[in-house]
Order: structure tokens, then C-alpha cells, then sequence
């Protein structure tokens, strides 16, 4: 199974289901709902090859997380964006 849009780090039990989705899908990309959510998750999910974790700011959750967007202008060029 390939999952192109996923967002694993609102799920409250990622660590736990973090093996079955390893197993059960050959790409699974999982985007961030803010870059801050970004930072913890691109950790988390560090060394599983299948597993790429996408910088994203969610437009539901936009206007709560308008303190971030200089950590979102300051991560872009870093990951390739």
C-alpha cells in the first residue's frame, strides 16, 4: 500500500501503530499539520526509510498557529522546499 497523505502525528497512539505502518505500507507520506508538529515528528519517525515526513501548515489550524510561520519560512529551504 502506498498512503500519500497521512497525518500520523495527530493520532494519538502514532508510536504504537508506528510498526504496522511500517510493515503494511511499501510509502506512507506524513504530513504536518504545523512545523512546529514538524520538528517532533520528523524525529519520531527518523530511520524508517519508508516513512517521509512532510513540512505542512494545515489551513484548519492556520490562524492558531500564525507564531509559527518564521520557524515555517526557516525550515523550507532546509528540507528542500
Amino acid at each position: 500500500m502506498i498512503d500519500l497523505h497521512t497525518h500520523l502525528d495527530l493520532y494519538p497512539n502514532a508510536l504504537d501503530i508506528l510498526a504496522r505502518v511500517n510493515e503494511g505500507n511499501r510509502f506512507t507520506l506524513a504530513v504536518t499539520t504545523s512545523p512546529r508538529a514538524w520538528v517532533a515528528t520528523s524525529q519520531v519517525f527518523k530511520g524508517h526509510e519508508n516513512i517521509k515526513v512532510a513540512l505542512g501548515l494545515h489551513p484548519e489550524v492556520a490562524d492558531q498557529k500564525f507564531d509559527e510561520l518564521d520557524l515555517l519560512a526557516q525550515l523550507s529551504p532546509k528540507i528542500g522546499i
